[in-house]
């Protein structure tokens, strides 16, 4: 197994340089009990706001580790300026732009946190996030633990309750107590694949030791999906919890969030994950002694993981009345290409075909859900 597929392609000399400054300006200090990795990229217009909800937990025994990936907006400084002699931050850079999954991996590998948390750089933490989830984990000697999220827009405030708009694909079975996931592997996958567990890893605490132990990292193509579903599959002790502490910011800009359908390097990216992340998805399953003992779930994870993308992603290139207009079907040809070579003529007329088929179908559930 490669452990250092995905992390930060730092040169050794990077490497040990960075580590070294991170260990020295925590030198003599306890080991923080969590350790918040931020990727950070042209993020000034909201950085401020997020880790100011972090330096203004309820719980106090964290670390920072703000991992800015080239950016290109002054980000870097602005980051120095504000928290460079603040002994809870850590400021590192990547030495070229790797996408925030190889960030994410760099920042868990130097961290000295007993658990590990995420952000977004243009989200926020409510103001007890730290002190529940961490109160949690210890209660349940957890490994992940694993709470709810509240949606927003730029434009908006962010409300006191914030009951009102709970992530809805955070977790479609919502409840009002916490629950510990079940223990074996086939009860948690068939939740899984009934929507019942986040595929996003902001809103969590987890173990470090439980992901060094399980080499749980960031695979570049699925990114939050992948490792997110490796915690469940390995964790001794999965706990979710009803409360809302994490605030996700949908910035209509973000490369994560914005749906531009005239966006074509968009549409390749997403074409491309799909090949991508059932390979992510097949390397996890293939050294799990479950999927061998069971190779039908593997087909059924995967169906259902591409499902999602598509719905969520690719179907939104494709217009209802099944027209592909020239520049989107030249980009998902070439795309295809990429994946299928000499076969791709074939994987074109199937990939088109089931995308039209899949307007229709959905058009039709819209109709048949109209008039009843």
């Amino acid at each position: 197994m490669n452990k250092m597929k995905g992390v930060s392609r730092l040169s050794t000399r990077h490497r040990g340089m960075t580590d070294n400054m991170h260990k020295e300006k925590f030198f003599g200090g306890a080991v923080p009990a969590v350790s918040v990795v931020v990727p950070v990229y042209n993020a000034k217009k909201y950085l401020g706001q997020a880790i100011g909800s972090i330096l203004g937990q309820t719980f106090k025994d964290f670390e920072i580790i703000l991992v800015d990936d080239c950016s290109t907006d002054g980000t870097y400084a602005y980051m120095h300026s504000l928290w460079g002699d603040n002994p809870r931050v850590c400021i590192v850079q990547n030495p070229r732009n790797l996408g925030p999954a190889a960030a994410r991996n760099y920042g868990m590998r130097i961290s000295r946190g007993k658990y590990i948390a995420f952000m977004d750089n243009d989200d926020c933490y409510h103001h007890d996030f730290l002190s529940n989830l961490y109160e949690l984990a210890e209660a349940h000697q957890a490994d992940v633990v694993s709470c709810m999220g509240f949606f927003h827009s730029e434009s908006e405030e962010i409300p006191e309750d914030m009951s009102g708009r709970v992530l809805p694909d955070l977790d479609s079975n919502y409840t009002k107590e916490v629950i510990v996931a079940p223990e074996t592997i086939k009860e948690r996958m068939d939740g899984w694949l009934r929507n019942e567990y986040s595929r996003n890893c902001w809103n969590k605490l987890y173990s470090r030791d439980f992901l060094m132990l399980h080499d749980i990292r960031y695979r570049k193509a699925s990114d939050d999906w992948g490792f997110v579903f490796a915690c469940l599959l390995h964790a001794r002790k999965y706990v979710k919890t009803p409360y809302i502490g994490y605030v996700y910011r949908n910035v209509q800009n973000s490369l994560s969030r914005s749906y531009d359908t005239s966006n074509m390097k968009r549409l390749e990216k997403e074409i491309l994950g799909l090949d991508g992340m059932s390979g992510d998805f097949m390397d996890t399953m293939q050294e799990s002694p479950f999927f061998q003992e069971h190779s039908e779930y593997c087909y059924m994870i995967l169906a259902h993981q591409l499902a999602i993308l598509e719905r969520n992603c690719i179907l939104r290139y494709f217009p209802q009345a099944g027209v592909v207009s020239g520049e989107v079907f030249m980009t998902a040809s070439q795309s295809l290409k990429k994946i299928f070579g000499e076969h791709a003529p074939l994987a074109e007329f199937f990939f088109i075909q089931y995308q039209t088929q899949a307007r229709r179908i959905a058009e039709l559930e819209k109709q048949i859900s109209k008039s009843e």
